[in-house]
Formats: C-alpha cells, structure tokens, sequence
C-alpha cells in the first residue's frame, strides 16, 4: 500500500470552504455533546486533502482521552465488505467455491425443501429468504450455538424472491469460508487481508491494552456501561 502524504487544502485539490463546513458540523456536534469525538479524513486520488479530529473517545468524564487520527473505530457490519466478501473473491479467483454452488454443499443442513435452493450468489446479494437477523439475546451463547440455530431457521420467503439484508447469510458465509480454509474468520482476515495491505490496527477482538485508543461505541441501558473495545451483537 502505497503511504498517501498531506497536503494543503487548494482549489486545485477540493473545495476547501465545503470541506470546512463538513467538519465544523463534526464540531458543533461535539460541543453539544451529540458525539463525544469524531475523527474523518478525506482524500483525492493520492494524495490526503483534509483531516479532522477532535472530542473524546467517550462521554464519560473520568476517561480522558483523545480521538486522534490513531483512535480506532468499531467497523460493525463493515465487517461483511472488509472481510467477508474479498475473502469468498478470493475463493472463487482460486476456484475453490462458485457463485452457483449451493449452500449446502458445505452445510448439511440446508439440504431440505426450500433451503436446498440456497446458493452463494443469494448470499451475498441479500437474496437468500433468510430472517434479517435473530431477535433472541444471543449474547452469552457460544458461537457453535449461534449457528446451530441459524441453521435450524425456515426461510421467510424463496430464494431469489426479494432483496432483505440479512447479518445471518453473512454468518453463513463467513463458516462456509471457515470449512473451506480450515480456519477461523480472523485468522483468515489477518493472513489474506489486514496483514498483506498493512492493515496493523484492524482487529476482532482488540488486545486490553489497545483501549485507551478505541472509540467506544455506544453506552448499554441493560448493561449500565459504555460498550468499549468488545463485540457485543
């Protein structure tokens, strides 16, 4: 990956009034308290042509730390175009799974009526007739009780029928990947992704002593706590 270099704010580059607005807008909300920090960088062909940071990484008060350019963000569903989808590109440029291939043919479980017809493709494309996602508190279920009963799942329509985004083909696909490379979605994203285009701030699971630069990502009314630095959903 090449290293982009800053620049000054010109005309030539970027309308610098608008870009200006944009992150005094980021600001106000800050100083209103909407967002405890924002951090936002834009770029031009090669170049990076403003950047912005600013706030806290949480609205508590007894933590004290700055967002800056190194705080690190929750990617939450970005997860599926980071990960997921180059991972299963890269399957079908090895020839190793198709677009075509039923899901099936790597879970068992989808070899009934009408989840038989279940492919790849749907998927990937939100077409599969999967719930959107499971309404049970999963959250202290192991991961192997998770997809058992995504597995278990009737679909709410036929595959191909309608787009409906759905966390659970995802879910799918990422154990579909998993059978296939013999290994677990994040060690396969360090070795095929994060780590060849020098990804070193991208994390499932970010080690304790990254903390004081992670953003948190919400405050949990049935947890009574700020959300930071760990999956929850």
């Amino acid at each position: 990956m090449s290293r982009q270099k800053d620049v000054p704010l010109s005309q030539n580059t970027i309308d610098k009034t608008r870009l200006g607005s944009a992150f005094d807008i980021l600001s106000r909300e800050i100083e209103a308290q909407r967002l405890p920090g924002a951090a936002a960088v834009v770029g031009r062909e090669d170049v990076i042509v403003g950047s912005f940071a600013s706030g806290n990484i949480m609205l508590d008060p007894s933590v004290k730390d700055s967002v800056n350019k190194h705080t690190i963000f929750d990617c939450a569903s970005l997860t599926k175009v980071v990960v997921t989808l180059p991972l299963v590109m890269m399957l079908i440029e090895k020839g190793l799974i198709e677009l075509s291939e039923p899901v099936s043919t790597y879970i068992p479980a989808f070899q009934t009526e009408a989840k038989s017809l279940v492919t790849i493709r749907h998927l990937l494309t939100h077409t599969s007739g999967l719930k959107p996602h499971i309404s049970e508190d999963v959250t202290s279920w192991k991961p192997d009780e998770v997809k058992q009963f995504i597995y278990s799942q009737e679909l709410d329509r036929r595959p191909g029928e309608c787009v409906v985004y759905s966390d659970l083909g995802f879910i799918l696909l990422g154990d579909i990947i998993e059978i296939i490379l013999n290994k677990p979605l994040d060690e396969a994203a360090n070795e095929y992704i994060f780590n060849p285009i020098g990804m070193a701030d991208t994390y499932f699971n970010p080690p304790e002593q990254l903390k004081s630069r992670i953003a948190a990502t919400e405050f949990r009314e049935d947890a009574g706590r700020f959300q930071w630095g760990e999956v929850h959903d």
